[in-house]
């Protein structure tokens, strides 16, 4: 994978041809937009609002297995988002009233069911019934002056009524106020929203069959919007127009004959250094297998950092075989991967390169299982006279012994991983003078290494660690107080000063290699926390025997193991992505600030509006 070089491409026309020079512009497809000014129009308004109500029909689709066969016409797309919504719509109110219902029942069943009609029609005919839940000072109270009938009492509170031919004579006490309607009539109108909600089920499983249409419908909106924001970002001087992106290296040439054939001026150079560019990645058949995870992160090296693709997927691999630590889970792995190539590829004839990555990974995890003989946590497995010719000598330790290999393996691919970052910085900004800087952290590195390796791994004091080291580490730092300060067109000695006026930062990174370097010792304690979850399953489902028990106790380790399977997945996100994002990045000095190039271009063809 590599980032393709790009240039800063203005293309020139007259005003009154501005329109036609964008749909041929985007007929073309390498242009790149520079933004930058706020946009605003009326067009613009209309369009964004089209599209707010679009992707809020679309929420409300349901998914559909047949569709149907329609020609692509606007106004019926637009007809389809307006009954969705409004289906939508009719269904929060039913909603709302389906709660309302059920509160005036609780209303009328703490009363008795009592109906409101009765109580009206007494009421017309000059007698007027009120129902109280007052406190019981307020009853008390009202009780001495007025007639009230006590109908029950609850922690504090008189339920009471009042009876009387003269609506003058009703207490001055706030009344129950009864629902319109009586249970009967609620209970009607529930099922009636209810038979209401399922038509309107019904009626979005129909509007599904538009699916396809309605995928249309927001691709055509969207490239109306990127149009009139095209036609926004024009320039104007004088009757000239004129509109600013990038184009990749390798494209100019063709936008260059678009221009001498539709008579546009072109104006080509490289990108300036306050230039937000775009970042297009060339992708190789190994190094794409990292796209799924850069896409998932939402991330992308900036045009002007290194391509760190290749080692990051490479030790993403390692580092995911060490978390994750079992063959056996591999397998499985393996067999989830392989099941859904062959299920999609015989739906759509062939299989995505999604699906490659998983592969690496779950292959990758079976190879570290297999030489460490680990195989869902049992001993009894990894006896196995076939399995146990797999694994390597070296890891025939116990105890004190095999906890050091695991962790010097750990902190050994990290010296590799950190250092490989240093000789890519080193690369990257040779021959300034500010990258020999890195000769300094290449040594600082190692001799921390070195350092942790004594008092982690051997488990020695201090006293330990060779004088001599320390002396290679004090050089280390010396080079980099030398040449990190350093800046083209200034002098040796400016270079000195700044790093000077930034000896505390200085002093605080190189105690930071000590972290960054101590951040691999995840992968051994969360690849042994991992064996440790699996083995203590196992052992609770040995201890059920017998014929009915022994079902409980195969149940307790496929619970266990897939409850270890998840938690390996989440150590995949957390640390096999961190170790490569921040550790190793940071020593690159890519910081994934890049932005996705994303040419103005035809995405669907216009049909009927």
């Amino acid at each position: 994978m590599a980032i393709v070089q790009m240039k800063k491409a203005t293309v020139i026309t007259m005003d009154r041809d501005r329109e036609e020079a964008l749909e041929r512009l985007r007929e073309e497809g390498v242009v790149h937009l520079q933004r930058g000014k706020s946009l605003s129009s009326h067009e613009l308004s209309a369009l964004e609002n089209e599209i707010a109500a679009y992707n809020q029909a679309m929420v409300y689709l349901p998914a559909a297995e047949v569709f149907a066969d329609m020609s692509e016409n606007r106004d019926y797309a637009r007809t389809v988002v307006e009954q969705i919504l409004e289906i939508h719509r009719d269904e929060e109110e039913r909603e709302s009233r389906l709660a309302a219902i059920k509160q005036e029942k609780a209303l009328l069943n703490a009363w008795d069911n009592i109906d409101p009609e009765d109580l009206k029609y007494l009421e017309e005919n000059d007698v007027y019934i009120r129902f109280y839940r007052v406190a019981t000072s307020q009853f008390e109270e009202a009780s001495g002056e007025y007639k009230l009938i006590e109908l029950g009492r609850e922690k504090g509170f008189v339920y009471a009524m009042a009876a009387t031919l003269n609506a003058d004579l009703l207490p001055p006490l706030e009344s129950v106020q009864f629902p319109a309607k009586g249970a009967q009539a609620l209970a009607a109108e529930e099922k009636q929203i209810g038979e209401a909600r399922r038509n309107g089920i019904s009626r979005l499983a129909d509007l599904a069959r538009n699916r396809p249409l309605m995928d249309w419908y927001g691709g055509l909106l969207r490239q109306e919007r990127e149009f009139e924001e095209a036609r926004l970002l024009c320039g104007d001087e004088e009757g000239i127009s004129y509109l600013t992106g990038f184009v990749p290296a390798d494209a100019a040439q063709g936008l260059r004959a678009a221009a001498e054939e539709n008579r546009w001026g072109l104006l080509l150079a490289d990108p300036g250094e306050e230039d937000e560019v775009p970042t297009k990645l060339r992708l190789g058949k190994f190094s794409s297998l990292l796209t799924p995870v850069l896409d998932f992160l939402g991330i992308l090296p900036g045009y002007r950092e290194y391509d760190i693709s290749f080692f990051f997927l490479c030790f993403f691999s390692i580092f995911t075989a060490m978390l994750i630590g079992d063959a056996g889970y591999g397998l499985i792995f393996l067999g989830a991967t392989l099941a859904g190539m062959a299920a999609v590829g015989a739906k759509t004839g062939k299989v995505p390169r999604l699906f490659f990555l998983p592969l690496l990974l779950s292959v990758s995890i079976i190879i570290w299982g297999t030489i460490t003989g680990t195989w869902f946590a049992s001993p009894k497995l990894g006896s196995l006279p076939f399995l146990d010719s797999l694994k390597l000598d070296v890891f025939r330790v116990e105890g004190d012994e095999s906890i050091a290999l695991i962790m010097g393996i750990s902190f050994c691919l990290g010296i590799v991983q950190l250092l490989i970052g240093v000789v890519q910085n080193f690369k990257k900004n040779f021959p300034k003078l500010s990258s020999f800087a890195q000769v300094g952290w290449f040594v600082v590195l190692v001799c921390v290494w070195y350092l942790i390796l004594v008092l982690v791994v051997y488990r020695e004091g201090l006293e330990t660690y060779p004088p001599q080291m320390l002396k290679v580490l004090l050089g280390g730092v010396a080079i980099i107080f030398l040449f990190g300060g350093q800046e083209e067109g200034k002098s040796f000695v400016h270079g000195i000063v700044n790093s000077l006026t930034n000896f505390l930062q200085l002093f605080l990174d190189v105690v930071a290699t000590f972290s960054d370097l101590m951040s691999y010792v995840r992968l051994f304690a969360v690849g042994l926390a991992g064996v440790k979850i699996a083995e203590t399953f196992n052992q609770l489902g040995d201890q059920f025997s017998g014929s009915w028990a022994i079902v409980f106790g195969i149940l307790i380790i496929v619970i266990g193991h897939t409850l270890n399977i998840v938690l390996g997945l989440m150590a995949i996100l957390v640390h096999a992505v961190r170790l490569n994002i921040l550790e190793y990045s940071g020593k690159v000095g890519v910081e994934w600030s890049g932005f996705k190039y994303e040419p103005f271009k035809v995405s669907v063809e216009k049909s009927q509006r």
